[in-house]
Order: C-alpha cells, then structure tokens, then sequence
C-alpha cells in the first residue's frame, strides 16, 4: 500500500510539474507574437573615435593610428563586418571639416581582417594610416570614420572627432614595442 501511495504522489508530481515540459511562457501564451524581425539583433548601432586616436611615427613613417569602437543596442563594444572609410580634414575653428588631405578604405569582412585590426584590450579597432608628409601631423585636424555593414545586414555609422595638433617642435610618438604590428595602409 505504502508503494502504491509513493508511486500515486510522484505520477501527480510530475504531472502538475510537467516532466520535461518549457516552463517558460512562449510569445504565443503571452499574447506577444514576435515576428523574427523584431527580436533584438547584436550588430553596430553606434561608433566612436577611441580617445587614444594620434598621430606617432614608426619606422621613419607617420602614422595616424585611428581606433575605432564600435558599439551595440546595449552600448557595449563589439566586433562588425564591413567597410570602414576614414578621411582626414583641415580641421576649422569649430573642429569642422575643412579641406580633404587624407582618405583610407578598408574591409573588415573575414576572419583575417578582423585579426589584423581588432584589438581585443582595448576592444576597439586598430588601423595604422599612412601619411605621405610630417606637415600633417603637426596641424589641427579632422578625422571623420565611416562604417558601412554589406548590404541588408545593419546601419550605416558616421562619426568625427578632432585630432589634436602636434606642436613642430614636438615629434609624433614612437610605437610603443608590440603596438603597431599591423602594417600600415596607404592612403587612396
């Protein structure tokens, strides 16, 4: 009798329980009716210009290493495939643009380009841009970055900051030792 009675309470257990059965509440129980469409995606909705963006010089080269960041719905950082283009401006009184010196293109679309660019400390990208001429670097300037998702996959981001002048007394940084690796784009 005493089986039976344990064995009657486990069947009510597990039926009132429901065994194996999603306890949650599906979209279709609670009225919502999510579309696939509407469920929230982790892809670039914003960027910014890292604040460690400067010029420096290495290997008797100038550079404007430009660190990007791109960030989700959440404002977190992550990683994005696509295009990033990047021009360099005269930089105004205002930190508007001025006339066009610099501009750089690169794809960001495989798992190779991601490496070469990604910098998983600061979380950012990392882009090594050429200059042809010092003169650059020692003025006020205006750098606006582009990134464009392929086609139907996201939102086109813009930004633009200003970055600060070099006094011509004072030489671009030098790479630090293991900051630089990736070899330098050359301007279009």
């Amino acid at each position: 009798m005493r089986k039976a009675s344990g064995v009657s309470v486990l069947l009510v257990l597990l039926l009132v329980g429901g065994c194996g059965v999603f306890k949650g509440k599906t979209p279709a129980q609670t009225g919502q009716g999510l579309l696939p469409g509407e469920y929230w995606r982790v892809e670039p909705v914003a960027m910014r210009i890292y604040p460690t963006t400067r010029f420096m010089r290495r290997d008797g080269q100038i550079l404007l290493m430009a660190r990007v960041e791109l960030l989700d719905g959440m404002n977190d950082s992550i990683k994005g495939v696509g295009q990033f283009t990047f021009e360099l401006f005269d930089a105004d009184n205002d930190g508007g643009s001025g006339r066009r010196l610099y501009a750089w293109t690169i794809t960001a679309l495989t798992l190779a380009d991601q490496q070469q660019f990604y910098e998983p400390v600061p979380r950012a990208y990392g882009f090594p841009l050429l200059l042809r001429d010092t003169e650059t670097a020692t003025r006020r300037t205006s750098l606006r970055v582009t990134f464009a998702p392929p086609p139907g996959r996201g939102v086109r981001l813009e930004t633009q900051a200003v970055i600060g002048e070099l006094s011509r007394q004072t030489r671009p940084a030098e790479a630090e030792d293991g900051v630089g690796v990736t070899k330098p784009v050359k301007p279009e």
